[in-house]
């Protein structure tokens, strides 16, 4: 009788070792970054786009693609990338001088869109800004450039270095205005990294959101600029970004849209009709994904309690949580005492790092055992466990 009562001791006390007890996991509230995706049921739409990608705005997880990594021209969505290396590196206020070279953009292409500045034309780099995203002058991607990087070519050096941060390793800018050039190119993919990274510019986000703006005019009436994106006012939550078309590229759009605290980002390159196609991979993104709160804002997941009484709390080193597809259970969630990290149960197992905290506290703790050894801790760790059986 003796033995049994030893050997359940020891099964329970092993299943406490494994297991220890810890809080439930917190409701799918969170906005923080993801950290894995869960696959959809629902069917991704059918488009007649050459390329394109849909990704999570908040951690860049891919929820849609399609031939996301072919080279292609991406045509004035290349403005995404002089507008973001002209806010990094001037301030809104600065003037800028036209020069000859800004002046002569689209002289001999009539398909090229510009502000129409004239040499010597002075105007500051934020109403250059709205002239670049909105109708997509080609001219103020020139006076930008060369305002910033020197030249335009000193410039495009500096947008392929600021691309590569973004791991956009399949891109090579040559120019500032996303003219037809064999040596530019990129992907859907490193288009939407660029964007993503643009679009955590409060004054970017600002610019590509407005539907309209009046600009001044050396000589004449104020510029009305009007945004070339059709989304805007349009498309439930659409929040940006821009417009492309060249010939070599075809028409082309990076979309962004913001519902119920989820952000994505769209990538249509070589489209038929880009704003509906944008649409319909957005639709399928916010429809066919929801996210389950892993380890919220506080990054406790929950709380160890010892045999002895002592409890310490289980933090991540950062929010997680998973995109799932939407008819995906919560997963199953296993915390492991020996490695110290919390198995997430979804198809490429995401493994977090977990540190035992002092309740209350940032810091990791011990046990508050001053004599600790092997066998006293063995006795504190099961001593409740071991007193059911005298």
């Amino acid at each position: 009788m003796l033995t049994r009562k030893l050997a359940a001791a020891g099964l329970v006390a092993a299943v406490l070792l494994v297991a220890p007890t810890t809080a439930a996991a917190q409701a799918p509230t969170d906005d923080r970054p993801a950290q894995a995706v869960v696959p959809t049921s629902l069917r991704p739409p059918s488009i007649g786009a050459a390329a394109g990608v849909v990704l999570d705005a908040k951690d860049g997880s891919i929820l849609w693609e399609q031939n996301a990594r072919d080279h292609r021209a991406i045509a004035s969505t290349t403005k995404i990338m002089t507008a973001l290396v002209t806010l990094e590196s001037a301030q809104p206020e600065e003037i800028v001088t036209a020069s000859a070279r800004a002046e002569a953009v689209g002289a001999d292409d009539p398909l090229v869109t510009e502000l129409e500045l004239v040499r010597g034309e002075k105007m500051t780099v934020e109403n250059l800004l709205y002239g670049l995203l909105l109708p997509s002058g080609s001219d103020a991607a020139v006076a930008l450039a060369e305002h910033v990087g020197g030249t335009v070519e000193g410039f495009a050096e500096l947008m392929n270095d600021r691309a590569r941060k973004e791991g956009a390793n399949d891109t090579n800018f040559a120019n500032a205005d996303g003219l037809d050039d064999p040596a530019a190119f990129s992907t859907a993919l490193d288009l939407a990294r660029i964007t993503r990274a643009a679009m955590a510019n409060a004054e970017f986000r600002k610019i590509v959101a407005t539907t309209r703006f009046q600009i001044p005019r050396q000589g004449g009436p104020p510029r009305d600029l009007v945004n070339r994106n059709e989304l805007l006012g349009s498309f439930a939550g659409a929040n940006g970004v821009k417009t492309g078309n060249t010939r070599n590229a075809g028409r082309s759009l990076v979309a962004s849209a913001e519902r119920n605290g989820e952000e994505r980002i769209s990538v249509i390159l070589g489209s038929p009709d880009p704003f509906a196609e944008s649409r319909a991979v957005l639709d399928f993104a916010f429809d066919g994904f929801r996210r389950f709160v892993v380890v919220g804002d506080d990054r406790t997941w929950g709380q160890a309690t010892f045999g002895d009484g002592t409890s310490v709390s289980l933090m991540a080193p950062e929010p997680i949580s998973v995109l799932l597809g939407e008819s995906t259970p919560a997963p199953r969630m296993r915390y492991r005492p020996v490695q110290g990290d919390l198995v997430v149960e979804v198809p490429d197992r995401l493994v977090v790092p977990l540190q035992q905290t002092c309740p209350g506290s940032d810091l990791p703790c011990g046990r508050p055992d001053r004599h600790w050894s092997p066998v006293a801790g063995l006795i504190s760790i099961f001593a409740p466990i071991l007193s059911l059986f005298r």
